[in-house]
């Protein structure tokens, strides 16, 4: 299914505020920012090294900006969900689809500092 630019940045908008629950100012969120990673294309494109090397912005009250690594759990949040949605791209059985949805929900819906 090929989406459009709007339709693209709607669904990572969904995956990072519904499915991973971030704040405009979640570490995560704010790392992607700085990547130029907009639409669901290129979040699913992302590679192991590149979600390893994540790092975002935090400027300090006298307006020093410092990068910092992202929190393991959530890079572990990324790596959990890009399995996942591979995984259930090359399901065919319903079922098994079924399945995979509900622990993909009790999953996702774990604290990200708890999926290492």
């Amino acid at each position: 299914m090929v989406l459009s630019r709007v339709q693209s940045a709607g669904a990572y908008e969904h995956i990072i505020t519904n499915v991973f629950g971030l704040g405009q100012d979640a570490p995560l969120r704010l790392a992607l920012k700085e990547e130029g990673i907009t639409n669901i294309s290129d979040f699913l494109s992302l590679a192991a090294p590149d979600i390893e090397a994540l790092t975002f912005p935090e400027t300090d009250p006298e307006g020093n900006t410092t990068y910092k690594d992202v929190p393991k759990g959530h890079k572990r949040l990324i790596t959990v969900f890009l399995i996942l949605s591979s995984i259930r791209l090359s399901k065919k059985n319903p079922l098994e689809t079924l399945g995979l949805q509900l622990q993909e929900r009790s999953l996702m819906n774990s604290e990200p500092a708890l999926i290492i």
